[in-house]
């Protein structure tokens, strides 16, 4: 699971040491388009690494989708910023 990697890595301890994670999965929109409302990032902090985001992205077609927590203002997030960012290296190279 994409959530204990990542909290080894990172050495995340629940309450004491949390990580935020923004997944990005690239591909054509054909393979992810039919599932991104069943794929949601984190609704409560109750974890040692907050899945904050999931952002769906095509390379070719420059489609974008991203799926934000709910919580990500109040916890010092700037994940849209991350978001655009990431679309605007894949517009540049489309």
């Amino acid at each position: 699971m994409v959530r204990a990697e990542i909290a080894d890595a990172m050495h995340a301890i629940w309450g004491l040491r949390g990580v935020g994670a923004y997944v990005v999965f690239c591909g054509p929109e054909s393979s992810w388009r039919d599932f991104t409302d069943d794929v949601r990032p984190d609704k409560t902090a109750l974890h040692s690494v907050l899945i904050q985001a999931i952002h769906f992205t095509d390379l070719e077609s420059g489609a974008s989708t991203v799926n934000r927590a709910p919580y990500e203002i109040a916890h010092g997030g700037e994940l849209a910023g991350i978001g655009n960012t990431i679309d605007v290296i894949i517009g540049a190279r489309n």
